[in-house]
């Protein structure tokens, strides 16, 4: 082997003071037994490889089943931020709210007052619970073919009327809109509808760089980059996955760092809210 001075040292095979072969943990043989004793002495046998110091994760991701929705769901708990730090997407879910409060013009009310019911005809997801949808397998025989998993986005709509959006008291939701718009990891829809109830979709794709395929690729090409899984690789108790730097020492001694992704058992099945036809 070579010592960290560079210098080789010859390392021969262990024997006992009287020549004999040593060995350790061996099948006795029967005295007097004629056949020869295997020996392997041109092998070398290297010890189990030693655990890797793993860092805090840079990105960390919870996939799970959503039996209410029939979906499956990956949240993306930690992401890797542009100073290199995994901020933590709960503190922008707060930020990016979906139910932010677009006030309507004076003398008009948005709901009538003393309204006995309330009607949603969905209710919202938070963006970072990004869903994979069952597709079926390419070049799959129509007789028999498997389920694949495929990953989606999560769409949100928001009211953008010029009208509305134009009032002062509307500032903070104006700025809202505006930082929607110029997010790198959200693409922007055309708007739709009537000038006075006119909405906006935005379709929120991933930001870390385990659900992409292409990492370069722009925000307008994300649509097309569609990452596949086999059905079986999220059990109903989920997966949780995670990538992190690694830290560990070869045979002869130098410092070797990679970042590397790991996977466990996730925390069994979730629900991200998601439900249609919602009358409160």
């Amino acid at each position: 082997m070579r010592d960290h001075f560079g210098i080789v040292v010859p390392i021969p095979p262990a024997r006992n003071l009287d020549g004999t072969q040593w060995t350790m943990f061996e099948m006795s043989v029967q005295p007097g037994a004629n056949a020869p004793r295997a020996r392997l002495n041109d092998c070398l046998y290297l010890s189990a490889s030693v655990e890797t110091l793993e860092g805090p994760p840079l990105e960390g991701m919870l996939m799970m089943r959503d039996e209410v929705a029939n979906k499956v769901r990956c949240i993306e708990k930690r992401v890797q931020g542009a100073s290199g730090e995994a901020p933590d997407r709960r503190d922008e879910s707060q930020r990016l709210s979906t139910v932010q409060v677009l006030r309507a013009p004076d003398g008009v009310q948005a709901v009538q007052p003393g309204a006995p019911l309330s009607y949603k005809l969905r209710t919202p997801v938070a963006a970072k619970w990004m869903p994979f949808l069952p597709v079926k397998r390419e070049g799959a025989s129509p007789l028999n073919w498997s389920i694949q998993l495929q990953r989606g986005v999560v769409v949100q709509f928001h009211k953008v009327g010029e009208d509305r959006l134009n009032l002062p008291r509307n500032d903070d939701y104006k700025a809202f809109i505006e930082k929607l718009r110029n997010l790198p990891f959200v693409e922007a829809k055309p708007k739709d509808g009537p000038a006075k109830n006119r909405l906006q979709g935005f379709m929120f794709h991933p930001r870390g760089q385990i659900l992409r395929l292409q990492l370069h690729d722009p925000v307008a090409l994300l649509s097309t980059d569609f990452l596949r899984l086999e059905e079986e690789e999220v059990p109903r108790d989920g997966i949780e996955i995670r990538r992190a730097f690694n830290y560990a020492r070869d045979a002869q001694g130098p410092a070797l760092l990679w970042i590397g992704r790991s996977k466990t058992i996730g925390r069994g099945a979730g629900h991200s809210g998601l439900r249609f036809d919602v009358v409160d």
